[in-house]
């Protein structure tokens, strides 16, 4: 909205065959399978001394799945598997060698005559799960039939460990590999099957990612590699996730139906105030905000530049002015250095903060940090109010500043005016003028200074923001 100002908005929807969140979460939760905790993978907290049950189980279905849909009843080239255990390379490579010796194992017993003892040992593993793999197949083949087709689809299997590099140390990408080559791939890896990576055909998604801490709405929904056009095959699709991930998923469906809803029934600028006035509709959550931008960015006092939307903003700043009881804060003697401030609702300053029009990227993204910040506050620190600041109330034509360029852009030089300890009157300097038990917005009036006729003596409304240090800290500590 502060970028684009958009004035219409079209909400699109995927093509019939399309099988996505709320397919799996919502209309089909049978294809969502729970791997036990003990059985979910963590680099620190759970290295797994053995391959476990549920991954075992998730293969068995797999092959069982591509032996119908592919062999059997010819719906599908070749299907796919995936396994995602954790962002750490060597836990890729752990699952990899326990699929790729389970995989040997079996293709060597499956040869062996039918009287074979551990031929018929691995066909009652197998059939634990044959009803499982039936279970929504329309004049299922019997299991002799599917477990003939097993050892056929095992030979033509190809797995794949998918990593930042390959055993030669070159980068590997997607295009490497041939889907039509085989009708059955397992694709084994961390971070690039994580987000970004497309995974043809695929049907069966293992997925015991271990998260400490609630997950980002943008990460859950890159995960989603198991959404997709996959309507011929569903009822062959499963997906294995822990418990937490599950809730997770569940979570976001429920919110994404939300807001595609609102889409649909608002203009841009209702949704807007909705997902900003709402905690339960906030698209990112307060979890957006990582300790390492509160650290760095929200800490301590920042400056806007509003040269964008400068009319809009006078007429909207006069507007919020006049509708508001303001007190005096500390006497400095001078039009200049007198101000004064009003104590809002956190819900009425993230309101203003909203209302004011903000065009360049970085400007924008700290509009919606603070907002978030705000939200933050309010949800999980439990502080009612912030404080708006009129700076320099008494001069009318606004205080001068000059307008410089730095790489190639304008920027205010500096709205803050400096301290003063000479005199009789001593000033803190702008930067002096807040609160510390809670996040202080100072409007600035300023008339610009330059070397142009198009700028020079133009009035604009900016902002000064100050983010408690004491704040920060905290968030950090906690988030961390």
């Amino acid at each position: 909205m502060d970028l684009l100002s958009p004035t219409f908005h079209v909400v699109l929807t995927p093509g019939k065959s399309y099988t996505g969140g709320r397919t799996f979460f919502e209309e089909n939760t049978d294809l969502i399978f729970t791997i036990p905790d003990k059985e979910v993978y963590h680099h620190k907290y759970n290295q797994l001394p053995e391959c476990p049950q549920s991954l075992i189980d998730a293969l068995q279905l797999f092959l069982m799945g591509v032996a119908i849909n592919v062999n059997i009843k010819q719906k599908e080239n070749f299907l796919s598997m995936m396994i995602h255990a954790d962002r750490e390379q060597d836990a890729s490579k752990t699952f990899y060698d326990w699929v790729k010796r389970l995989i040997g194992i079996w293709s060597d017993i499956l040869a062996l005559p039918d009287n074979d003892p551990s031929k018929i040992e691995l066909a009652a593993e197998f059939f634990k799960n044959y009803d499982e793999a039936i279970r929504r197949i329309t004049n299922p083949p019997s299991f002799n039939a599917v477990l003939e087709e097993v050892l056929q689809v095992i030979l033509d299997t190809n797995i794949e460990l998918v990593i930042s590099k390959n055993s030669t140390g070159k980068q590997k990408k997607n295009n490497e590999i041939n889907w039509a080559n085989y009708s059955s791939h397992i694709l084994v890896g961390a971070e690039m099957l994580n987000r970004g990576y497309t995974v043809e055909g695929l049907a069966v998604s293992y997925m015991p990612r271990y998260s400490i801490g609630k997950s980002n709405a943008d990460t859950i929904q890159q995960r989603c590699r198991f959404f997709g056009y996959k309507l011929n095959y569903l009822d062959s699709c499963r997906v294995f996730l822990p418990t937490d991930s599950i809730l997770e998923y569940r979570d976001y469906v429920e919110h994404e139906e939300i807001m595609r809803t609102m889409l649909k029934e608002n203009t841009l600028e209702r949704v807007e105030q909705l997902l900003i006035l709402k905690s339960t509709m906030n698209p990112t959550r307060n979890n957006v905000l990582s300790a390492d931008l509160v650290k760095h960015k929200l800490n301590g006092w920042r400056q806007m530049n509003a040269l964008q939307h400068i009319d809009e903003n006078i007429s909207f700043v006069s507007s919020f002015l006049s509708s508001q009881t303001f007190k005096n804060f500390e006497n400095f003697g001078t039009a200049d250095r007198n101000h004064r401030y009003v104590k809002l609702e956190i819900e009425k300053v993230i309101e203003f903060l909203k209302d004011f029009k903000i065009m360049n990227m970085p400007d924008a993204l700290r509009k919606s940090s603070t907002i978030q910040y705000l939200r933050y506050l309010a949800d999980k620190m439990d502080i009612k109010y912030a404080y708006v600041f009129e700076m320099s109330y008494g001069v009318v034509n606004g205080r001068e500043r000059s307008l410089v360029t730095e790489k190639e852009i304008l920027k205010i030089s500096n709205i803050f005016s400096g301290r003063s300890t000479s005199g009789s009157q001593t000033y803190p300097g702008d930067k002096g003028i807040r609160f510390e038990d809670s996040l202080c917005i100072q409007i600035h009036k300023v008339k610009l200074k330059h070397n142009s006729m198009q700028w020079d003596k133009k009035l604009v409304y900016t902002l000064g923001i100050y983010y408690p240090v004491d704040f920060a800290h905290s968030f950090v500590g906690i988030e961390k």
